[in-house]
């Protein structure tokens, strides 16, 4: 259940309260945002826009071939300069971590703004 400093959930009216008469009153709130979706997929359905919009990828692309370049000469670089054999596995994951890091970090700043920025709910004396 969402309590009630959940921006994006709304007071119970459905067929969740019905057994409760007296849900709103002592400030139960239903686990639907007010979009009418459920919050989990409300928050993906964010990341997943965030993380494929506003420079984020071009971002993420940067660092992974930085740090990965870096990593992959540190942990393989012997192979190569040596003629040995090369895990490919092992390197696409190397680029592959360093990208999914740098994403996590720019959208999770970006919900954080997002929360931060959005009026708090206020709960009246009513609902306590």
């Amino acid at each position: 259940m969402k309590t009630a400093t959940d921006a994006t959930a709304t007071m119970c009216e459905g067929p969740d309260c019905a057994g409760n008469p007296d849900a709103n009153a002592i400030g139960v709130t239903c686990p639907i945002s007010s979009r009418g979706e459920k919050s989990g997929t409300s928050m993906i359905r964010r990341f997943l826009s965030y993380a494929t919009q506003s420079g984020i990828p071009c971002r993420s692309f940067l660092v992974a071939v930085v740090v990965g370049t870096i990593l992959n000469l540190i942990n393989q670089g012997d192979a190569a300069v040596g003629g040995g054999s090369v895990n490919w596995t092992k390197i696409g994951l190397t680029f592959l971590v360093p990208y999914c890091v740098a994403t996590y970090g720019a959208v999770s700043y970006r919900l954080r703004q997002e929360r931060e920025t959005r009026p708090s709910p206020s709960v009246s004396s009513e609902q306590l």
